[in-house]
């Protein structure tokens, strides 16, 4: 590894199991390996030209220190100072950067890979899923299996981390926004619908273990704004004459209470978020299909309940595996979400745009946009009614090559939008910009660019503090999807 400490201050019945099994191939593929390599390959990247009523705020030129490697990530332990604490996975190894007499640990996961590091809301914890995987070769593409995992934590710096011990783990639902409780998906069940987890335990960062529900097919669940409920979406049938019902309720932390919201025939519900004024958001799917499988990988329908038992509204159609940035809201109760509107499905550079909602009138627009670019990456920035996203060029290529994706990502370029006055900004002197996370106070961000992770503080010029986040030449990639925001995860951002 290296340290520049001297750089410039200035990174989830036989009918039901077929069903289960093609909805985990699906999941697989969302991390093909870069191997894929396509005989015919048509790759135009479009010029990315901002539109004339696009003002730019401008930032200086990005530095990126020349430096060697050995054995480890390159970082900038100057550029981090007084900037919280920084995990990332490098190449299948979780390190920790940041305000410490050590400014680099590395997290020790022996004979497993880590993956979704997240930091508790008051900066003080790390969590992380480490897994045992097996990766297999078919004729180019490189499939990874996750055969068991585990939640991990430890403090903030990356020191004491350890397994949850006693915990039935399938997967981690998030950190609740305003204690140190992580919300976890346990058990896995032995009936239709095979493969779900069965209940929900409260983890705390010391190793506490408090039970929410039990005895359930868990699909997903999804935080309330002030952390006092957390909704859980489940599947149940079919009995007699019953059909297979999803149905989702929230449960209040303090004594696992249940609140019924909704429940739909022949119909999973997947969370995507509980936001002011428009209540929980979810995607749902239908017709013989199951979550992550192949009738969801082109979009599904997004809708939103703001009231238990009341109706819901449709807003528009996303990708639910978050490829293209997750539905956000501000504080405020405006909404971003990526639709998408054309043919573009699974592809992410293909007929994809933010739409703004408003919390007073209900309406949605486009997000302005120059005609051949996508809008991709919502965020916004942290209480404050301006949103941060990426244009990227609308690319017609449909084959994947690494050089073909990364350049992709790395023609993002990104741009503010106030929606109380309709006027975008370009935020000119950032090149990348895929997965961007604010700070608190909403002055410095944080991005991937050319595989490294890339910090840009207020005025200054941005800074390449991290890389690279995977062996080079193979991002794992789904028709374009990469992953990159399951491996970091930075305290300050909010």
């Amino acid at each position: 590894m290296t340290l520049l400490e001297d750089a410039p201050a200035a990174q989830i019945d036989a009918d039901a199991r077929a069903l289960f099994e093609e909805a985990r191939r699906r999941r697989r593929h969302r991390w093909l390996a870069s191997g894929v390599v396509i005989l015919a390959m048509l790759a135009v990247t479009l010029p990315l030209v901002l539109g004339d009523g696009a003002n730019p705020r401008h930032v200086p030129p990005p530095v990126r220190p020349v430096t060697e490697t050995h054995g480890g990530p390159t970082v900038d332990a100057a550029a981090m100072r007084e900037q919280g604490h920084l995990a990332f996975v490098s190449q299948g190894t979780l390190w920790v950067l940041g305000d410490s007499r050590q400014p680099l640990i590395e997290v020790q996961t022996p004979g497993l890979v880590p993956s979704k590091p997240s930091f508790s809301p008051d900066g003080r914890w790390l969590t992380f899923v480490a897994s045992k995987v097996s990766s297999h070769n078919y004729d180019g593409d490189v499939v990874t299996d996750a055969l068991s995992s585990s939640l991990w934590t430890a403090r903030a710096d990356g020191t004491g981390a350890h397994p949850v011990k006693g915990l039935s783990f399938s997967e981690s639902l998030g950190w609740s926004p305003m204690s140190d409780v992580v919300a976890v998906a346990v058990g896995s069940s032995t009936s239709a619908p095979f493969g779900l987890a069965t209940g929900v335990d409260l983890v705390g960062p010391t190793g506490s273990i408090v039970p929410l529900l039990r005895g359930s097919h868990v699909v997903s669940a999804t935080w309330g704004p002030g952390g006092a409920n957390l909704a859980v979406s489940t599947m149940s049938g079919p009995r007699a004459s019953s059909p297979w019902t999803g149905a989702l309720a929230s449960y209040r932390v303090s004594d696992g209470r249940p609140t019924q919201w909704l429940s739909l025939p022949n119909t999973w519900i997947v969370t995507s978020g509980w936001w002011p004024v428009w209540g929980i958001g979810f995607t749902t799917v239908d017709g013989g299909g199951v979550p992550g499988g192949s009738a969801t990988a082109d979009g599904s329908p997004l809708l939103a309940v703001s009231a238990p038992s009341g109706p819901t509204r449709l807003l528009g159609t996303i990708l639910s595996n978050g490829s293209t940035g997750r539905p956000t809201a501000s504080t405020t109760g405006w909404l971003a979400f990526v639709d998408d509107y054309g043919d573009g499905g699974r592809t992410v550079w293909q007929s994809k745009q933010i739409e703004v909602c408003a919390p007073t009138t209900l309406a949605c627009v486009v997000l302005p946009h120059p005609d051949g670019t996508v809008t991709v990456d919502p965020a916004w920035l942290p209480d404050q009614d301006i949103l941060s996203y990426a244009v990227a060029p609308d690319q017609p290529a449909s084959v994947f090559l690494q050089s073909t994706v990364g350049a992709w990502y790395d023609r993002h370029q990104l741009s503010e939008y106030a929606p109380r006055t309709g006027t975008t900004t370009a935020i000119s002197g950032v090149q990348g910009g895929a997965d961007q996370s604010w700070s608190t106070h909403g002055d410095t961000v944080l991005y991937v660019s050319g595989d490294g992770l890339w910090l840009a503080p207020g005025s200054h010029a941005p800074v390449e503090v991290a890389r690279p986040l995977f062996t080079p030449g193979q991002l794992p990639m789904f028709y374009a999807q990469v992953p990159f925001a399951s491996q970091f995860a930075w305290s300050a951002a909010r």
